[in-house]
């Protein structure tokens, strides 16, 4: 390959993989091009358009998943950590980390996110079977040692939850409850024991909704801010087991 065209080649890469890291849409693609050209870099024009920014995505992210697999498949022994989240179709699905032990130090890194076809243990061991299918590592059990969870009975439970199931091939497996989950639910129970906390919890809320569900009360409140020269964000809502993020916010 020429050396010019191969560095206009590397720039369009660069710049396809600033798009996704900062998670901005493809149709920043050719702006970015264009403003790279003006100041004196050097992108080819064939390849301005956001189709061709997906494509550079996918063939890097196709290279780095490789480079991934290829350490995850050396290391002698890795934990796994699992999460569930609902799309936006309504559709349920479970997120698969691995983390293990490369030259460089831990690896914490992303593996696969798989439709869950039923609820339940069985289900989730499905995805996760799924996502070292699709990775091409068949002897996963071999080099699995730990599992990471939330503490859903479905995850956790003593006899039929997938931590359990795992157990039963992999005995010396190690099971663990997020142990961030574990505080924000200890921090939640020691709320409900303290008058005062329930009360600005109450209290937090309460604004929350005000400002939610009515706005007209919120453009009041920016109006306020305005003449007061203060900012002022929008009260968010406090639920669940995420009072530590809320407070931190």
């Amino acid at each position: 390959m020429d050396p010019a065209f191969f560095n206009k080649m590397k720039n369009v890469m660069h710049t396809a993989y600033y798009i996704a890291k900062e998670e901005q849409p493809f149709t920043q693609f050719p702006e970015l091009h264009g403003l790279i050209n003006r100041t004196g870099g050097t992108l080819p024009d064939s390849y301005n358009s956001d189709k061709a920014c997906a494509r550079f995505i996918c063939n890097i992210y196709d290279v780095e998943r490789e480079k991934l697999m290829e350490k995850l498949r050396n290391a002698k022994h890795f934990s796994i950590m699992i999460d569930g989240a609902t799309d936006g179709g309504n559709i349920e699905n479970e997120a698969v980390y691995v983390r293990f032990m490369a030259d460089e130090g831990p690896v914490n890194a992303f593996l696969s996110i798989q439709a869950v076809k039923q609820g339940n243990a069985s289900g989730i061991l499905d995805a996760i079977y799924a996502a070292f299918e699709e990775a091409g590592i068949d002897d996963w059990k071999d080099q699995l040692v730990g599992f990471g969870s939330d503490g859903a009975a479905v995850n956790v439970g003593c006899r039929n939850g997938v931590a359990a199931q795992l157990l039963r091939d992999i005995p010396y497996l190690i099971s663990i409850h997020c142990i961030a989950h574990r505080l924000e639910l200890g921090v939640t129970k020691a709320i409900k024991e303290n008058t005062n906390m329930v009360q600005l919890q109450n209290t937090l809320k309460n604004l929350y909704d005000q400002y939610h569900y009515s706005p007209k009360a919120l453009r009041e409140l920016h109006q306020i801010a305005e003449a007061l020269e203060e900012m002022v964000l929008k009260p968010s809502n406090l639920h669940g087991a995420r009072w530590l993020p809320y407070v931190h916010r």
